[in-house]
């Protein structure tokens, strides 16, 4: 994370001091905005030493643990889910994934086929029985999920943390 005072980062330039301190975090390169902290005292005094630990100073720390944990839920979220019928092939993961594949039950059900086709992560065909077929669905679903429960679970912890130390325990 890097502090200036409202300033531009370009890497090659210095920053241009303001009566604000904004709070920049780099990703992949890029450098973005959380907030902005206090503006100085009435003695021009920039809050910066006295912010850090502050509820002030923690509401700014608390967007990039957002960003953090929901990444980690779409990575968690996305991930293949074991075959629930025994093989050894996986299914992609999330809701779409879940979604779609109980769309295509459903069709099934709804034109009277006894089997329908469903496509693993290497593009393997599986004919399955409706039966079968609703346990994949319900394994895909049941994984995200978890994950969904997970990610509501760590957001609710960051909306209530008070401290950068209990902040910081906040971790998929």
């Amino acid at each position: 994370m890097l502090i200036l005072h409202n300033g531009r980062y370009t890497g090659t330039e210095y920053p241009v001091f303001t009566d604000e301190i904004a709070v920049f975090h780099e990703n992949q390169g890029e450098i973005y905005i959380e907030g902005i902290l206090p503006a100085p005292d009435a003695e021009g005094v920039y809050p910066l030493h006295e912010a850090w630990g502050t509820p002030a100073w923690v509401e700014v720390l608390k967007e990039p643990k957002r960003r953090e944990i929901r990444t980690a839920f779409n990575l968690d979220a996305a991930t293949p889910v074991a075959d629930p019928l025994g093989g050894t092939h996986t299914w992609k993961g999330g809701y779409e994934s879940a979604a779609v594949r109980y769309n295509a039950l459903n069709l099934a059900r709804e034109i009277g086929a006894p089997t329908t086709v469903f496509v693993d992560t290497n593009m393997g065909k599986h004919v399955l029985s409706l039966a079968d077929a609703l346990t994949v669905c319900i394994a895909i679903a049941e994984a995200y999920q978890a994950a969904t429960l997970k990610e509501t679970d760590l957001q609710a912890a960051i909306n209530t943390t008070t401290t950068e130390e209990e902040l910081a325990t906040i971790v998929w």
